[in-house]
């Protein structure tokens, strides 16, 4: 960590700034990429599980639609949220310079 001075309005602050290659900063793109990782990750088994069995449940008749809505309760909508959540991680990162993401906190909040 070093500390930098800026002037403003005839006035001087102090502000920390993180390296890029502290341990902490690190550690943060460590979790940050774990995150985007697990994402994608849980919307492929959320999309297998729509593949692999409310498809086929759904054509084959073995249960109601009643009981696939109690079975996968809201499952459209929660593969749209997931998937809007990776989408916009997925613009985070391609818009970071380099491999570091600065700032995710604000897709965390909208999602």
């Amino acid at each position: 960590v070093r500390q930098s001075s800026h002037s403003n309005d005839q006035r001087s602050r102090e502000s920390w700034q993180i390296s890029k290659s502290s341990p902490v900063e690190q550690s943060r793109q460590n979790v940050i990429k774990e995150i985007i990782d697990t994402e994608a990750t849980y919307l492929s088994e959320l999309q297998l599980v729509e593949q692999a069995f409310i498809t086929p449940m759904r054509s084959s008749g073995v249960v109601t639609e009643k009981e696939l809505d109690i079975l996968f309760v809201n499952w459209t909508e929660l593969i749209q949220a997931t998937s809007n959540f990776n989408k916009a991680l997925k613009v985070r990162c391609k818009n970071s310079i380099g491999d570091v993401i600065n700032m995710i906190g604000d897709v965390l909040c909208q999602q």
